[in-house]
């Protein structure tokens, strides 16, 4: 960078926004290319073979700049004629503090993040959790308020909501509010393990809900089955609770500096990060697994039923339903590993994963036919002023039901007669 005069220099200063700084020393453990990331930008250096040049010993300095288009305008830049220049990303520097052999083996690459799309992401991001967590709580306050009815609330499904609305709204107050806390470090590393707890004990009850779905097309063609609890729910508080706090508390005490002050997550680039990597491969692939294999029984199940109209439109209800229980089992998430890859991608990715509860929501909520007359009760007790015309309206709605073809009504019973997916999971 060209020097500048004293004034803007002072005014340089004043607009750095974020700085991020990583020394090695000669028994660094690191041994690949290094990546620093902020909000703005990543770069990626091997600092590794910088130090060997530097008797084992380098540092290297990544800063952001705010409000830097003031200073350099695009149009202090020469380009062609009859062209607007314009400033398409955030300004950023990197250099190498008390480091006098500066010789790079390897080339030093910057990513830099549009500055359109870090607002669209940031608008998107923002509207997608907000959807999402309204309806994820509305989920959480339909299963509580109707936990006695076992055909509208279970264990599972309750402690699954709980995790991902604490974990998002944990995730939330971590990265809009603690940057401006004085004991942001300890806060930092108390808040990122609670949200590695949350998120593993989220994935974990994915995981359950993934074989109970399995289990229940399993049995599908034997209508007793249906009734039966796959798991005690002692035993899923177990596995859903204990395993994620096994993880976490043998993690922990193994690499004590593994979560990021800065972040207020696990440090990237670290093989602490496995502990919340590894267990989520793991559920994913198996989660995706389950799935496919769950479609293709029902598939085959619904094959050797009779091929009348009303199971067909039973059919395509149940595979409806299933296909739906794609995003509630997590999968959208394997997208994570391709963000990098495109800005779509990433977009995707986020709308996908922040509706998760969106999902929950319409699943065991809209489409259950059980929640639905459920709260229609509840509104009958709190309106019994109601119950008249809702009386007039359901004696209408048997008559014109009893005059259409009896075709439909044959539906209506072997709808009844085959249990629904999103109830049996």
């Amino acid at each position: 960078m060209p020097p500048v005069p004293a004034l803007k220099q002072a005014l340089l200063e004043e607009t750095v926004e974020e700085v991020k700084v990583y020394t090695v020393g000669p028994n660094a453990t690191v041994r690949n290319i290094l990546r620093l990331s902020n909000t703005a930008a990543l770069m990626d250096i091997d600092i590794i073979s910088i130090a060997k040049y530097n008797k084992g010993h380098a540092s290297v300095a990544f800063m952001t700049y705010n409000s830097m288009s003031e200073i350099l305008k695009p149009t202090f830049f020469h380009s062609k004629k009859d062209t607007v220049n314009t400033m398409m990303s955030t300004v950023v520097s990197a250099f190498l503090p008390e480091t006098n052999n500066k010789t790079l083996s390897n080339p030093v690459n910057f990513t830099l993040k549009h500055i359109r799309w870090s607002h669209r992401l940031e608008l998107l991001n923002t509207i997608g959790f907000a959807v999402g967590l309204t309806l994820l709580s509305l989920a959480v306050f339909t299963f509580i308020l109707f936990r006695k009815n076992s055909r509208v609330s279970s264990v599972l499904r309750l402690n699954l909501c709980i995790c991902l609305l604490l974990a998002q709204l944990l995730f939330l107050l971590t990265q809009r509010f603690l940057a401006h806390s004085n004991y942001k470090v300890l806060a930092c590393a108390v808040f990122a393990g609670i949200l590695h707890f949350l998120f593993l004990s989220a994935f974990v009850w994915m995981f359950l809900e993934a074989i109970t779905l399995f289990i229940s097309v399993m049995n599908l063609s034997k209508i007793k089955s249906r009734r039966r609890e796959v798991l005690h729910w002692k035993y899923q508080l177990v596995i859903g609770y204990v395993v994620p706090t096994l993880v976490v508390g043998v993690s922990v005490p193994v690499r004590h500096d593994g979560y990021d002050s800065e972040t207020c997550w696990i440090k990237l680039g670290t093989n602490f990060l496995w502990s919340f990597l590894g267990p989520v491969c793991f559920i994913l692939a198996m989660n995706l697994i389950l799935f496919i294999t769950i479609i293709i029984t029902l598939q085959c199940t619904l094959m050797h039923l009779s091929g009348d109209v009303s199971q067909i439109k039973t059919s395509r209800t149940m595979v409806f339903k299933a296909l739906a229980q794609f995003f509630i089992l997590g999968c959208p998430w394997i997208l994570g590993f391709l963000t990098n890859v495109s800005m779509g991608l990433e977009i995707i990715f986020l709308l996908l994963t922040s509706q998760q509860g969106t999902f929950i929501f319409l699943v065991h909520c809209v489409l259950n036919e059980e929640v639905r007359k459920q709260y229609k009760k509840l509104w009958y007790t709190l309106c019994p002023h109601h119950d008249i015309d809702a009386l007039s309206n359901e004696q209408m709605t048997e008559t014109l039901f009893r005059s259409l073809d009896p075709e439909f009504a044959v539906f209506a019973v072997s709808t009844v007669g085959i249990p629904s997916i999103a109830e049996e999971a």
